[in-house]
């Protein structure tokens, strides 16, 4: 269309009813909304208005989702100060103390509005910029009502901008006033986290510097202190003698960073430096709480100090719950390097059972229809949807209830107009499907369907494994007569001998050179120990034949993940942008019987890979942990600049939300 001549702004309360909020000129380029409480977020998008004659409106843009003022919990400590005349910090300061609190919140480290729901009791956060009053630093985050830190010493401390308090002598320290064996809340004998960000200590030098902890010498104690032979000593929540065994010892090289000392059991503790596991104790610590209040630069005894040592600083003090696979998302927040870009619009509800009649919906693939309607005409719509139930009924035949692959189309890739299409096949608990047009087929049948029935399916030996169907077409894909051209995927010795083997979750993709590549697991539970990860393997075939090879029977998953945690196993999507590959994927705890508990944190992230369909780094979450639900089953999709995510909850209730990729650039 011609150039608009005016703007239309319209806003949005939850990114799917519209209401129009003002009219713009040609030209305006922002607009102050005003009026809106604060910690609520609004959706905006623009129309460009044509003149009605020769220009008509533009399709509206896409949606921006904006925060107006601060989140209530930040808001909280801001509101304290005010009230008592503390200094507050600067807009911009603000605003990173704000993000920190928020990525706190999605992060279910905090809760949003209930603190009994929050996982730590406090958080003092110096790493602030010069100039933020001296004060306010030494507020309590979680509470600033409570554990506000007063100076013991005889002097203030120093303050740094950007890097926070430190001392160098033994006449400045903090009484935190946070006394465990009374205060805590999430704080426990055997489920406890202390976390804290050291800096400007020297590497070397002749004497004990004392960080922070209490030391009643006849009861127990937390001290973390420098000690003369040049290591960290830590030591959480231990009884008074046996320190060898009661404490972590690192190397004074590594003196300086964020520390995480976690007791999740009475046999267990887990030293974390700078989010990623260090070192790991499996003796009994001790179970009490310290029973006088923690001193920060200094050790408290109760009956005085101890604040001997050399310079020392911290940028920011936690006490709170082990946390324990959290450690990496708590370190990235606190230092301002964590990447959580959340989707574009929220999730909107376009498939419920009224209009499928499958019992349940599991991981869904869109495709542009266009490829495929030379050979199904019956496919009208511009995009070709497959999915399927999840392993449903007993693996009889009877009806799609049993298992069943299905094919809907839709005028978007959001799914407006879906329509369901029909059963391309059923029973034997058939699941999660997967297609693409292969122009090399040596017997002419293009549309290659891959999918994975349950061990039932006839002649599969007890065994899940990936299936290719091939067909040459119909009027439609349930209409078309199907080759079986078997478990092409193979299956190993090794990952026949387990318990439960499984070959399934095919992802499958048509390369520049005309072969084909196919993603998929390649093994199931075995025990509750690592090595039952379900895993994926990479297989290729030239696409003049049936034939594949495995060439990647392992896909690392693991090793540049967090602690305990991996990608999984589970539908991806992998894309290039940029000349870099990536991939989309579920990101959860290892899926083994003894951390079951923590099954919860499913998260879906972005990966940057090799290029060759292996993962190398996490670059971040696009969601946050919501129990599994709308983190399960998920499928996703590419157009332009907009990553569809499509995710179940309950048995057949679909969602669509977008994520913008220009994150990525």
């Amino acid at each position: 269309m011609a150039q608009e001549t005016n703007i239309l702004l319209q806003v949005s309360d939850d990114g799917l009813s519209w209401s129009d909020l003002v009219t713009l000129t040609n030209g305006s380029v922002s607009h102050r909304h005003e009026g809106l409480a604060l910690g609520t977020t609004r959706y905006y998008r623009t129309i460009a208005k044509g003149d009605g004659v020769n220009t008509l409106d533009s399709p509206p843009s896409a949606s921006v989702s904006v925060a107006s003022g601060f989140v209530q919990r930040y808001q909280d400590v801001l509101d304290y100060a005010n009230a008592n005349a503390i200094g507050t910090p600067s807009f911009t300061q603000n605003l990173i103390n704000d993000r920190i609190v928020r990525n706190l919140i999605k992060e279910g480290i905090l809760h949003e509005s209930d603190k009994t729901q929050d996982k730590t009791d406090t958080l003092w956060y110096f790493q602030q910029e010069a100039g933020t009053p001296y004060e306010f630093l030494t507020l309590n985050w979680i509470d600033p009502t409570k554990h506000r830190l007063t100076n013991a010493g005889t002097e203030d401390l120093d303050f740094v901008g950007g890097s926070g308090f430190k001392t160098t002598g033994t006449t400045k320290w903090f009484n935190t006033n946070y006394t465990p064996s009374t205060d805590a809340v999430h704080y426990g004998a055997n489920d406890s986290c202390v976390v804290f960000k050291t800096f400007d200590i020297p590497t070397t030098f002749a004497g004990e510097s004392k960080i922070l902890g209490a030391n009643n010498a006849n009861d127990t104690h937390t001290q973390i202190s420098n000690t003369p032979d040049s290591t960290l000593l830590l030591k959480v929540n231990g009884d008074y003698g046996a320190v060898a065994e009661n404490s972590f010892t690192i190397s004074q090289s590594l003196i300086n960073g964020t520390f995480a000392v976690s007791d999740e059991t009475t046999s267990h503790k887990k030293l974390f430096r700078d989010g990623s596991l260090h070192l790991e104790k499996s003796n009994n610590f001790g179970g009490n709480l310290p029973n006088i209040p923690i001193y920060l630069f200094a050790v408290n005894t109760g009956s005085g100090q101890n604040s001997t040592g050399v310079s020392r600083g911290l940028g920011f003090v936690s006490f709170g719950s082990s946390m324990l696979y959290a450690q990496d998302i708590l370190n990235n927040i606190l230092n301002n390097t964590y990447f959580f870009k959340e989707n574009t619009t929220p999730g909107e509800l376009k498939i419920t059972a009224a209009n499928s009649v499958l019992p349940s919906l599991y991981y869904p693939k869109v495709k542009i229809a266009e490829p495929y309607k030379a050979l199904f005409p019956g496919i009208t719509k511009k995009y070709l949807i497959l999915y399927s139930t999840n392993h449903a009924g007993d693996g009889a035949t009877s009806d799609p209830s049993n298992g069943a692959i299905f094919w809907g189309q839709a005028d978007h890739p959001n799914l407006d107009g879906f329509e369901e299409g029909g059963v391309i096949t059923s029973g034997y608990q058939s699941e999660t499907p997967d297609c693409l047009i292969n122009p090399n087929d040596p017997n002419g049948e293009t549309f290659w369907l891959f999918y994975h029935p349950g061990t039932t399916y006839p002649g599969a030996g007890g065994i899940q494994q990936t299936r290719l169907w091939t067909t040459s077409g119909g009027n439609t894909p349930h209409e078309a007569t199907y080759t079986d051209r078997g478990t092409v995927l193979g299956i190993t010795a090794t990952e026949n001998s387990y318990s439960v083997p499984h070959l399934g979750y095919p992802e499958c993709y048509l390369e520049d050179d005309g072969s084909i590549t196919v993603i998929h697991t390649v093994k199931g539970y075995e025990s509750a120990t690592s090595s039952g990860i379900t895993k994926k393997g990479i297989s290729t075939c030239p696409g003049n034949n049936y034939t594949f090879t495995r060439t990647v029977q392992d896909v690392d998953i693991t090793s540049f993940m967090p602690y305990f945690r991996l990608l999984h196993a589970s539908p991806s999507l992998f894309f290039d942008r940029n000349g870099i590959q990536y991939c989309v994927a579920r990101n959860a705890i290892w899926e083994v019987t003894n951390l079951q508990n923590y099954s919860d944190s499913v998260k879906i992230s972005v990966y940057q890979c090799d290029g060759n369909y292996q993962p190398t780094a996490l670059i971040g979450n696009i969601s946050g942990p919501d129990s599994g639900n709308k983190n399960s089953n998920a499928g996703y999709y590419i157009e332009g600049d907009t990553l569809y995510v499509y995710y179940i909850m309950g048995a057949t209730d679909l969602y669509v939300g977008t994520w913008d990729l220009k994150n990525l650039d």
